[in-house]
């Protein structure tokens, strides 16, 4: 992951309109513990939990990720979401439990 993320950085770095000298330290820290503490570490977690639970059920949990955040930020920001993303977080939760109903529906046409 260390090398996608530098070639990430390498590849975007001459769209930065900012000057890397112009970021004070405080900034540096922020990004530091944002890339920690809400990437690898959220990722670290998804890849274990794949040893104690079903692949179904990680997946359902990451798609309705957009949806735990909205209710999280009405609960804790007191931060209504608009209508753009409500749809956004009801669209991103339907593929898994469509393509599952599908499923579904082929193990009961096979089993006739």
């Amino acid at each position: 992951m260390f090398y996608q993320t530098l070639l990430t950085a390498c590849m975007l770095s001459p769209f930065l309109s900012v000057d890397l000298a112009e970021i004070n330290n405080d900034n540096w820290t922020l990004l530091v513990v944002l890339g920690i503490c809400f990437t690898a570490m959220p990722h670290t977690l998804l890849v274990t939990a794949l040893r104690y639970l079903k692949a179904k059920t990680v997946g359902l949990t990451t798609c309705l990720q957009p949806l735990y955040g909205s209710l999280l930020a009405i609960h804790f920001l007191g931060e209504i979401p608009n209508a753009a993303t409500i749809t956004v977080a009801y669209s991103w939760s339907q593929p898994p439990s469509l393509k599952h109903g599908m499923q579904e529906k082929n193990r009961s046409i096979n089993a006739v």
